[in-house]
C-alpha cells in the first residue's frame, strides 16, 4: 500500500521551485537499424528535464534562432520558467551519430557546437537558491561557472562524458571534488581512472579518491552501481525491454530520474529505481519521444517490477570494509562538543546511552559505541534501536554473524509503528524495513566473501591449502545461510564447494534444502537448478545432473544457461548430437556477447572431439571475434588449426598468445609442434627449449 501511495504522489504532485537542470540542448541526427532520424530534440539537459514531472525543475541552457517553436514550447512547458533558457543568434548545438545494430557502440558523424561555443550560463535569482543542482553533460568550465553563481549549497549531481575526460581532465577533476553525486558510465570510468574495468570496486575507489561524496557507475543493460565513502554499494538492475529503439540520452534520462527521486525525498537506492525506469522509457522511442509517452500506469508497473526484483533476498546491497582512513580535524572536536550538548537535551526523550552511542558511531569509535549500545539495551524505549545498531554497525565489522542475527532478532520484536534512522543522514523509516535492508546487506557481505573463494581455489599453491580454503568457503556459505535461511544463494554455494570437496552427501543435502524453500521466483529457481546440475555433474552424477537441467527447462524451455549446461553434459558423455542440439538452441536464444563467446567455444570443443576441424575452427573464430582478449577462445582456435594440420595459421595464434602471456610454457609447446609438423626441426627445437626452460623455472 505504501508503494502505491508513493508512486501516485510521485506522478501527480506539483513541487515548488527546487531543482535546476543544466547541460546541452541540441538538434540531433540519429542513424540506427530502425532508420535515419533528423531534427531530433536532444542534449543532456533536455533528456534530464523531460525525465522529470512537469514544473519540477528549471532548465538552464542555450539554443539558437534555428531552434523550432515546437521544441522550445515543449521545454518551456516542462520547465518551471524560461528565465535561464537563452535563445542566441546562430545555430543550435548539433550532433549526428550512427549506432551499431546491437547498440553496443556508436560513431559520431559530426559535431557543431553552434551558439553553445560562446555561451556563458546565467541563473535567475530564484535558481541561485535551489536545493538540487544537476550538471548534465557539457563543458566543465561551464559547469563550474554555473556552480559559482549559486548562493545556496545545493545537492549537486554531475555527469560527464569521454570528450571532457580527454580534453579537460584537470578541470573535470576539480569539479568532481565539489559534487555530492558523480554519475559516469562504465567505459568513461575506465577512461577516467586508467583501470581495465575488471575490478569495478577498485575503479570506484579511484574515482572516490578524486573527491565526490558518492558515485554511480552506469552500465547500460547491466544496470548501475552506487558507491560512497561510507563503503556502501548498491547494485541496481536495468528494466528489461523486448526491443530497443534508440539509446541516445538514456544515461541523461537515468540521471534525470534519479534527480526526480531525490526531489521527492527518496533514499538514493529508491531514486536509482526511478532513474532505471525513466531510462527504459527513453530507449523505447527515438530521441526524447519515449519520455513524452509515459503514463501513470506504465510508470507504476515498471516501478512495481523494480521493487519486486530488488527484494531482500535478491538485492545486491554489499558493504565492503575498505581501508578506513579517519582523518580527524579540529572541526571534529567542535562537532563532538555540539553533539554531546545535544545529548542532554534529548535525554528527556530518550536514553543518554543511545545518543552517546550515535556520537561515537559518527566518529567511528566502534568500541565506545558498542559499550554505549549495550547500556542502551536496558532502556525500555531504546532497546530495539540499540539492538539494530549493534547488528547493523558493530558486529558486521567483527564478522560476528551469530551476534548480528541475535541483535537483529531482538530489534525485530519492536512494535510495527516504530521508526528509526538507519544512519544519521537517512530519513526515518519503519524499523522492520531497516532490519530487512541491514540483514540483506550483511548477508551479501558474507555471500560475496564466500563467492570470492572460487578465485582463491584457482591460486592455491598446494593440495593442503586448497582443502583448507574449501572448508573455509563452506563455513562462510553456511554463515550466510544461518543469518538468513530464506535466501537460496547460500545453499547453492555450500553445495558447490561441497561438490568441489567431493562430498556427495552434503552436496545433495544443501541442494535439497535450497530447492525446498517457499516462494522462490521462477528465474531464481532456474538458476538454482542449473547450479545444482553443475554441482552433481562435478561429482560424476550425470543422470541427476540431467534431471536438474530438465527441471530447469521445464520451467523455461528456452533458458540459455540451462541449454548450455545440458550441452556441456552431453559433451562430457560424448553424445555429440545432443550436445550440438542444445548448444545450437542456446545460441539462437542468446544475444549477450559474453554468453555467446562461451557457447561458440563449447560448440567448438564438440566439433574438435568429433575431429571436424573446419567447424571447430569456425566456432572458435566466432568466439575470438566476439572477445579478442579471451585467451581460452584463442587457445581453442590455435589447437583446432593445429589438429587440422594448418600449421602456419595455428602458429600465428600461438604467437599471439605468447604476446599476451610470455610466461606460459604451453604456448611455446604449441609453436614447437607447428614447426615440427612442417619439418622445420631447428625452429622447433628453439621453442621446445624455451618451453622446457619455462616449465622447469615454475
Amino acid at each position: 500500500m505504501t508503494m502505491i501511495i508513493l508512486i501516485k504522489k510521485f506522478m501527480t504532485s506539483n513541487h515548488s521551485h527546487k531543482a535546476i537542470v543544466f547541460g546541452s540542448i541540441s538538434i540531433d541526427k540519429i542513424v540506427n537499424k530502425h532508420g535515419l532520424f533528423k531534427n531530433v530534440l536532444g542534449g543532456s539537459a533536455a533528456y534530464a528535464l523531460l525525465a522529470n514531472t512537469k514544473n519540477t525543475c528549471e532548465l538552464v541552457g542555450v539554443v539558437g534562432d534555428d531552434f523550432s517553436k515546437k521544441h522550445f514550447d515543449l521545454l518551456s512547458n516542462h520547465s518551471i520558467s524560461t528565465k535561464s533558457l537563452t535563445r542566441a543568434a546562430g545555430n543550435t548545438f548539433c550532433w549526428g551519430g550512427k549506432y551499431k545494430d546491437n547498440f553496443s557502440s556508436r560513431k559520431t558523424l559530426y559535431v557543431d557546437p553552434g551558439v553553445s561555443e560562446s555561451y556563458v550560463p546565467e541563473l535567475s535569482q530564484e535558481s541561485k537558491n535551489c536545493e538540487y543542482l544537476m550538471l548534465g553533460n557539457t563543458a566543465p568550465h561551464l559547469q563550474l561557472e554555473l556552480l559559482n553563481q549559486m548562493e545556496s549549497k545545493p545537492y549537486i549531481m554531475l555527469d560527464t562524458f569521454k570528450l571532457y575526460i580527454d580534453i579537460a581532465n584537470q578541470e573535470l577533476k576539480d569539479l568532481i571534488k565539489k559534487v555530492d553525486l558523480f554519475c559516469i558510465n562504465f567505459n568513461e570510468a575506465i577512461a577516467l581512472t586508467g583501470h581495465d574495468g575488471s575490478n569495478i570496486i577498485g575503479m570506484a575507489n579511484a574515482i572516490l579518491d578524486i573527491g565526490p561524496k558518492s558515485l554511480i557507475i552506469k552500465n547500460g543493460e547491466y544496470g548501475s552501481t552506487y558507491f560512497d565513502k561510507e563503503n556502501n554499494i548498491f547494485k541496481m538492475k536495468a528494466y528489461p525491454l523486448k526491443e530497443v529503439i534508440d539509446t541516445t540520452g538514456a544515461g541523461d534520462a537515468y540521471l534525470g530520474g534519479v534527480l526526480m527521486g531525490k526531489v521527492q525525498g527518496m533514499h538514493i537506492f529508491e531514486a536509482m529505481k526511478v532513474g532505471a525506469v525513466m531510462a527504459s522509457f527513453c530507449i523505447e522511442g527515438v530521441g526524447a519521444d519515449g519520455l513524452l509517452k509515459v503514463s501513470d500506469e506504465a510508470f507504476k508497473n515498471r516501478m512495481d517490477w523494480m521493487y519486486n526484483n530488488h527484494t531482500a533476498w535478491k538485492l545486491m546491497i554489499i558493504i565492503l570494509t575498505w581501508l578506513s582512513n579517519t582523518r580527524r580535524m579540529n572541526t571534529m572536536v567542535f562537532l563532538k562538543n555540539f553533539f554531546v550538548t545535544t545529548i542532554f537535551i534529548t535525554a528527556l526523550f530518550a536514553g543518554q546511552a543511545l545518543e552517546s552511542a550515535k556520537v561515537y558511531i559518527k566518529d567511528k569509535d566502534w568500541d565506545k559505541a558498542e559499550e554505549k549500545l549495550m547500556l542502551a539495551l536496558d532502556h525500555p524505549k531504546d532497546r530495539w534501536e540499540a539492538a539494530f545498531h549493534l547488528g547493523d554497525k558493530i558486529y558486521p565489522r567483527k564478522q560476528d554473524w551469530a551476534s548480528v542475527k541475535k541483535y537483529m532478532d531482538i530489534a525485530a520484536t519492536a512494535q510495527k509503528s516504530l521508526k528509526i534512522r538507519p544512519t544519521r543522514n537517512d530519513r526515518k523509516i519503519p524499523i522492520a524495513q531497516a532490519i530487512t535492508a541491514s540483514v540483506t546487506k550483511s548477508y551479501n557481505l558474507i555471500y560475496y566473501k564466500a563467492s570470492g573463494y572460487l578465485q582463491l581455489l584457482n591460486r592455491a599453491s598446494s593440495p593442503e591449502q586448497r582443502d583448507a580454503l574449501i572448508d573455509q568457503a563452506i563455513q562462510t556459505s553456511l554463515n550466510a545461510r544461518d543469518l538468513d535461511p530464506s535466501q537460496p544463494g547460500a545453499y547453492a554455494l555450500a553445495a558447490l564447494y561441497s561438490s568441489v570437496k567431493g562430498n556427495k552427501e552434503d552436496t545433495i543435502k544443501y541442494l535439497d534444502m535450497g530447492l525446498s524453500l517457499d516462494d522462490i521466483p521462477k528465474d531464481t529457481k532456474i538458476a538454482l537448478l542449473v547450479s545444482a546440475g553443475q554441482s552433481v555433474v562435478r561429482l560424476g552424477e550425470f543422470d541427476k545432473g540431467l534431471d536438474y537441467y530438465e527441471r530447469a527447462l521445464a520451467i523455461q524451455p528456452n533458458e540459455p544457461t540451462a541449454l548450455k549446461s545440458l550441452g556441456a553434459l552431453y559433451l562430457a558423455q560424448d553424445d555429440f548430437e545432443s550436445a550440438l542440439a542444445n548448444l545450437d538452441k542456446a545460441i539462437e536464444m542468446t544475444s549477450n556477447d559474453q554468453d555467446l563467446v562461451d557457447l561458440f567455444f563449447n560448440r567448438g570443443l564438440v566439433y574438435l572431439k568429433m575431429d571436424n576441424f573446419e567447424e571447430a575452427e569456425y566456432n572458435f573464430e566466432e568466439a575470438y571475434f566476439l572477445a579478442p582478449d579471451d585467451v581460452e577462445a584463442l587457445l581453442g582456435l590455435a589447437k583446432a588449426l593445429e589438429q587440422a594440420e594448418r600449421w602456419r595459421k595455428s602458429r600465428n595464434y600461438y604467437m599471439e598468445l605468447i604476446e599476451k602471456n610470455p610466461n606460459d610454457a604451453q604456448y611455446y609447446y604449441g609453436v614447437y609442434r607447428t614447426y615440427f609438423g612442417e619439418g622445420r626441426l631447428e625452429d622447433a627445437q628453439e621453442y621446445l627449449n624455451k618451453a622446457t626452460a619455462l616449465r622447469n623455472s615454475n
